[in-house]
């Protein structure tokens, strides 16, 4: 059963988060925060909803309907003094966070790490977890063409179903065919490529011990970001990817107790497709 049915009770000034703990741009989202926290004393009101992907809470007539068509976490909702649409964007949830924790781009840092963040998400995170596990494309498509199999379903429903069936045929399925996944992979090593560089530059020559990226007090969106994608990187056999300089900051990321309280011991891979 969905656990997301109906429109939560919602405070006047309050943001609703839906994440998905395996999702690795729902960590990326909620690493901006977490990282961020212990640095300000600002704090949005975030009511954080879990959206169980492996129930198929993002295939329920209330996700595809309400929150988001595309079936796809994360999605902020803004509050109802100014609401306006759903964020369903990393990057714009992220940038939108910013405005509350200016720590996440500060002004000398904002343009790379805007630049960073386009190539880091241009990459196909899909192609890159499930090279050894085609079948999660089709999983994901025969879940929906069960749902529209019931006769029953409203004409709102089925053809929010169809969409969303569409876009896993479009765009799921052909990330896993050889050609593709080498492009991805090429695409990974240049982005980590440069952040080694940057994490080079900032450390050597210098008594700077920041552990992150540009060397700042504070984690940035950058760090946010690339956290959880290193973590994933890890968790799906792909640590050969990964400088030594880059696990030397990822081990000092995984050990902070943001990332251990968000985490809670798990990997970012659900289970059954690891």
């Amino acid at each position: 059963m969905s656990t997301i049915a109906n429109t939560p009770n919602v405070l006047e000034d309050q943001h609703i988060l839906y994440y998905n703990d395996y999702s690795v741009c729902s960590l990326m989202v909620r690493a901006s925060i977490a990282l961020c926290n212990g640095y300000t004393d600002k704090c949005l009101n975030i009511d954080e909803q879990p959206v169980n992907i492996h129930l198929g809470d993002q295939n329920s007539e209330y996700f595809l309907c309400e929150v988001n068509p595309k079936g796809t976490v994360p999605v902020l909702t803004l509050p109802n003094n100014i609401r306006g649409r759903n964020i369903t964007d990393s990057i714009d949830i992220t940038a939108y966070f910013g405005k509350y924790y200016p720590c996440l781009y500060p002004m000398e840092f904002s343009n790379e790490i805007g630049s960073l963040l386009g190539e880091l998400h241009a990459i196909n995170f899909f192609s890159l977890t499930y090279t050894h596990k085609p079948q999660r494309a089709s999983d994901m498509e025969n879940a929906v063409e069960k749902r529209l199999s019931d006769p029953n379903i409203s004409a709102r429903y089925r053809k929010a179903l169809q969409f969303k069936r569409d876009i896993i045929h479009n765009t799921r399925t052909p990330a896993l065919t050889v050609s593709v996944i080498k492009d991805e992979e090429s695409k990974a090593t240049s982005f980590l490529s440069k952040l080694t560089e940057l994490l080079e530059h900032t450390s050597n020559g210098s008594s700077n011990t920041s552990q992150w990226i540009f060397g700042s007090l504070e984690p940035t969106a950058l760090d946010a970001h690339t956290i959880p994608f290193l973590a994933r990187l890890f968790d799906v056999g792909r640590e050969d990817m990964v400088s030594e300089r880059l696990k030397t900051y990822a081990c000092r990321a995984f050990k902070t107790k943001a990332w251990i309280d968000m985490m809670g011991g798990r990997k970012t891979v659900f289970s059954a497709y690891l």
